[in-house]
């Protein structure tokens, strides 16, 4: 189903019609906030099938970091070159900050060996280059973004292969599908009613509709364990 068919179905479920603008049509009059939230909501509980992705961003020679968006969680990363691929090592960020403790300019570059999730967040970064740029990234606008720094920065240009969980594509347009719609349909319409019961503090609702959830949510990890434990592990593809 897309997101056109979820959101009818929504609200014939619900009877919350203002959520539209015509029962004919079924043009988003809100509907969708509540859809988008359940999805979330789906997304934070359980891993699936699709919860992993891969990140692919290539960079120029002496780069050091990169940014993404909608990343649940970092798993893997690996370095690629013209001749070949390399997992590197996961450090703590402290650790890094200590282990190149020199200037980007007095740091030798070469094949990366570690990466970090960086914290982006700045309060103040205004001074951050007043004396000399040091191994030190942040964004000012982060909400959305998770990133890593790899260490040391890249004498070549280089692939940066991320593996990680990452939230399900976001239904914002009618024709729009994704996992949740196409696999589960009724599941995501389940968790967005969860999500009204709850705008409406109406706490026995919400309990039986997240008790619903919660059992198909039980199934699915059934399907993903019996995966997992087969001969042949995803990840290790």
């Amino acid at each position: 189903m897309n997101l056109l068919q979820i959101r009818e179905k929504f609200i014939k479920l619900s009877g919350r019609y203002d959520l539209v603008t015509d029962p004919d049509t079924w043009e988003d009059d809100g509907a969708n906030w509540f859809i988008q939230e359940g999805q979330k909501y789906l997304d934070r509980k359980r891993d699936t099938k699709k919860s992993l992705g891969r990140y692919f961003e290539e960079v120029a020679a002496g780069v050091w970091h990169i940014t993404f968006a909608n990343c649940r969680s970092i798993k893997k990363v690996w370095i690629n070159n013209a001749s070949g691929r390399n997992e590197i090592d996961k450090k703590a960020l402290t650790w890094l900050r200590n282990e190149y403790s020199s200037t980007i300019s007095a740091t030798d570059q070469g094949t990366p060996l570690y990466y970090a999730p960086t914290q982006l967040r700045a309060v103040d970064d205004s001074d951050k280059d007043s004396l000399a740029s040091f191994f030190s990234f942040t964004m000012d606008d982060d909400e959305t973004y998770t990133g890593i720094v790899f260490l040391p920065p890249p004498d070549e240009s280089v692939v940066v292969e991320v593996w990680g969980n990452f939230l399900t594509i976001e239904l914002s347009e009618d024709e729009d599908d994704n996992y949740w719609s196409i696999n589960h349909p009724m599941l995501l319409v389940h968790a967005a009613l969860l999500m009204l019961e709850i705008s409406y503090r109406n706490t026995e609702g919400a309990n039986d509709w997240r008790s619903a959830v919660m059992d198909a949510l039980e199934d699915i990890d059934k399907d993903v364990a019996d995966e997992e434990s087969s001969e042949v592990d995803e990840i290790e593809g």
